[in-house]
């Protein structure tokens, strides 16, 4: 079985593809994918694959626009950590799905049920753009003293994790601790926001300026009073800076 990945966190890419193999020595992953462009550009030009994995966020925004821009005749497998009321989405339309993070156990249900089923997943991606649209994230509450407020997230500069704690900084420098992981956090927000690490998601509007730093990383710095450094990896270098660029997609 001739496997594609589309996952721009290298490691998780890699920790898939040992993980596939491991299960199924017939496996092999012909090649693994960083983002929307890369993607479609790919497929656009090859046809010689059985099943894809994808995820859901990359660095230019959602893994739909591939699959709504080219016709693809194989099984789609989503790598998610989207809530109940996405996945109901998603097996409304016959699209499998595995949970982040994903064992093994996980992984091997998916491909036995694709074994026996063969093609199972219709092409109607729309569809489920727009269920999941339903539940588009305007805001996030916030705690602060004896109160809950609505806090827009236009009005969120940076996402950070600090001492096991996600906090939010907005633009006119307020902080707030939120009961949400960046994981999850990753997810619910468009493609304004970027998650950089494992410690940061940054708002496109925030960010004032990048400069080259040790090991072909990047140093962000945000238009508001942000005295944590947020460094970039050398293998997001080229995401980044093309989805700064580019702007909000379509």
């Amino acid at each position: 079985m001739r496997i594609i990945i589309i996952e721009d966190e290298e490691n998780i890419a890699n920790a898939l593809e040992d993980e596939l193999m491991s299960i199924n020595a017939q496996i092999t992953v012909v090649q693994k994918l960083t983002s929307v462009k890369e993607s479609l550009d790919y497929l656009q030009n090859n046809s010689t694959y059985d099943l894809i994995f994808s995820d859901i966020q990359l660095s230019d925004g959602l893994s739909f626009k591939i699959f709504d821009e080219h016709t693809i005749d194989v099984p789609v497998v989503f790598c998610t950590a989207f809530d109940q009321y996405a996945l109901d989405a998603f097996k409304a339309n016959g699209v499998d799905y595995i949970l982040k993070p994903f064992t093994r156990s996980d992984l091997e249900k998916t491909l036995n049920k694709i074994d026996k089923f063969g093609q199972s997943s219709p092409n109607d991606y729309q569809a489920i753009i727009k269920l999941l649209g339903k539940k588009e994230q305007r805001s996030l509450l916030v705690h602060k003293k004896d109160f809950i407020q609505p806090v827009s997230i236009d009005n969120i500069c940076v996402f950070y994790f600090e001492n096991e704690q996600a906090y939010l900084r907005t633009f006119d420098n307020e902080r707030f601790a939120i009961d949400k992981t960046l994981s999850t956090l990753e997810e619910l927000l468009g493609s304004d926001f970027y998650r950089i690490n494992r410690q940061f998601i940054v708002n496109r509007k925030g960010i004032l300026k990048a400069s080259k730093y040790f090991g072909r990383k990047l140093s962000i710095h945000l238009n508001i009073d942000f005295d944590v450094q947020i460094l970039v990896p050398k293998n997001k270098v080229s995401s980044f800076l093309t989805w700064l660029e580019n702007g909000i997609l379509d």
